[in-house]
């Protein structure tokens, strides 16, 4: 299935649970469901195992703040994305492990 087509779209709002693989994956919430985002935000665990300060860009993970859950990846991971989505998006989150 392609993920920027219109069966995409409707996968997305039909489905119990949306699991987003990369912090990356954020550029694909507006550019695809653009403005069906905010229907499907409620179902989307994403699980984030990046660590270096280019993936955190805030255009992709402006809707991390706003997602079920966040996974990541290890202690470490987790407090430099507590730090990023403070300092950046002025949001403090808590992240399963």
């Amino acid at each position: 299935m392609d993920a920027r087509g219109e069966k995409a779209v409707d996968t997305a709002r039909n489905a119990d649970l949306v699991i987003l693989n990369t912090a990356v994956a954020g550029k694909w919430l507006d550019a695809v469901l653009k403005e069906k985002v905010l229907e499907v935000l409620p179902k989307v665990l994403w699980w984030i195992h990046e660590m270096r300060g280019h993936y955190f860009k805030v255009e992709y993970v402006k809707h991390l703040p706003f997602v079920a859950g966040a996974m990541i990846d290890s202690h470490t991971t987790a407090e430099y994305w507590k730090n990023r989505t403070r300092e950046r998006l002025g949001y403090v989150y808590d992240f399963l492990f």
